[in-house]
């Protein structure tokens, strides 16, 4: 049986009486840390994908062990993705458990119009929805008997906490990656969820209309059972939070392991029609992936994301097609319409943060090049589509095989022969661009051409404008 320490996290959010999160105290113990001099104590993002990390108060990050108070250096260090971290490191060894300690506050928003991915902590009218991102210490890596718990002592009575793994105190067997990349919630929040408890959605706002509260508790609960009957996992938990945003852009959301954020404000209100294809595109992240090490694969991840966003609540009968058309409209901009589609997979990586349109690039190249390729599987008269290869994927990863771009080129020239594979490495090289068809999506829909327009995007001309058949 695996031996592993324990390491106990605990938060106390405090709120007041208005239920307004004022900060957090966090304190993270690990059992004989047996540290030596220099070894690290902890890390924390200074920035994360253009998010800061939480600023603490003017105590820092202290530490200590059976011999009291344990001296800490600190300083810059980069990830193995290039983005810095703040590290603490022990002035001498240690003996006995290690507690660190500090105080996060949330994040200063002045003059700031958008925040993407949600890794921060803002403060919302009840309270604040916390990622761990920027706002858990990380100790050393490696795997751990994990505790969390929460003192909800600094809360009004009807306030409560809650995380992505449930309300209340829970423990598990993992990373410090796993604390880190999850959220948490404080205040006085409503939740839904279906009969069994195990699909639930949290939000603080308190002023959300009667009929998106109504489309929240009937369309998410069926699509998560919708996501996870198509791939397997009907076991799976998972959480949705909402947040509200003070920002003029909002709208975006962001995938954790058992969950995701999804951020709407006064300009960009929350609206299920249009939220909705969101929050499918970040449900399907938690199975789509392919193993890399540069980045460079992301458009196997996002396409997937963008093409099943589509499909699966089509097939569910969750949207009609005139919304899953306008769907197909913008994420055919988001290619078509998009300066930067002679990027290669890597460059495209590699300047991610640069702009929007860099960004998205992935996005629409993955979800035109996946439209493509079902199609292509289709016509074979086999009774393939793309989800048999997608599924297959899927079990290599689950069962610890290869699922590399390798295999994605093994998998579509053993279905569609060499020159498939061909294709596939100058599409993502963005040296060829991939005519529209209306076979796509089993020939529902066809195209014209016009004018696209939205607050995200822009204006695009010439933009594919998608409709079903007959509409036109």
């Amino acid at each position: 049986m695996e031996s592993l320490k324990n390491l106990r996290i605990r938060m106390a959010p405090w709120i007041d009486e208005d239920y307004r999160f004022q900060y957090g105290d966090v304190s993270i113990t690990l059992e004989d840390a047996g540290l030596a001099e220099g070894d690290r104590v902890a890390d924390l993002w200074k920035m994360v994908a253009g998010v800061p990390g939480c600023q603490f108060d003017d105590r820092g990050l202290t530490a200590e062990d059976k011999n009291g108070t344990l001296p800490l250096t600190s300083g810059t260090e980069k990830d193995p993705t290039g983005f810095e971290k703040t590290v603490w490191r022990a002035k001498r060894k240690t003996e006995g458990d290690l507690t660190i300690s500090y105080r996060f506050l949330p994040r200063d928003v002045s003059g700031i119009d958008r925040c993407h991915p949600l890794f921060d902590c803002i403060q919302e009218e009840n309270g604040a929805l916390i990622c761990g991102v920027t706002a858990l210490a990380a100790v050393e890596p490696g795997r751990y008997h994990i505790f969390f718990s929460w003192d909800k002592s600094h809360m009004p009575a009807d306030a409560d906490a809650a995380a992505i793994r449930g309300s209340g105190d829970f423990d598990f067997v993992g990373t410090p990656e796993d604390y880190t990349f999850s959220l948490y919630i404080a205040g006085k929040y409503r939740c839904a969820q279906d009969e069994t408890g195990r699909y639930r959605v949290y939000y603080l706002d308190p002023l959300l209309p009667d009929e998106t509260e109504e489309k929240i508790r009937e369309q998410i609960p069926p699509l998560l059972k919708a996501m996870c009957r198509f791939f397997r996992d009907e076991d799976m938990r998972y959480s949705i939070f909402f947040r509200k945003e003070p920002f003029t852009i909002s709208n975006s959301g962001t995938a954790f392991d058992g969950g995701f954020a999804f951020g709407y404000s006064d300009s960009m209100p929350l609206i299920m029609e249009e939220a909705l294809n969101t929050l499918a595109h970040e449900i399907v992240h938690n199975w789509c992936r392919l193993e890399t090490v540069s980045g460079e694969e992301n458009w196997y991840s996002e396409g997937t994301a963008e093409f099943y966003s589509v499909e699966i609540p089509l097939r569910a009968g969750l949207v009609d097609a005139k919304q899953a058309a306008g769907w197909i409209t913008e994420k055919c901009v988001n290619y078509y319409n998009n300066p930067h589609q002679n990027l290669s997979g890597l460059e495209a990586f590699q300047r991610a943060w640069e702009s929007n349109e860099i960004q998205r690039v992935p996005y629409g190249r993955g979800f035109v090049y996946l439209a493509h390729v079902d199609d292509l599987l289709k016509q074979t008269g086999r009774g393939l589509s793309l989800d048999d290869l997608v599924l297959e994927i899927e079990r290599r990863r689950r069962a610890g095989e290869a699922y590399g771009a390798a295999v994605w080129e093994e998998l579509i020239e053993r279905e569609l022969g060499e020159e498939a594979v061909e294709e596939f490495r100058q599409v993502m090289a963005g040296q060829k661009l991939i005519e529209p068809s209306d076979q796509w999506f089993d020939g529902r829909f066809t195209f014209s051409h016009g004018t696209f327009s939205d607050v995200k995007r822009g204006t695009a001309e010439n933009a594919l404008i998608w409709r079903e058949k007959g509409e036109f």
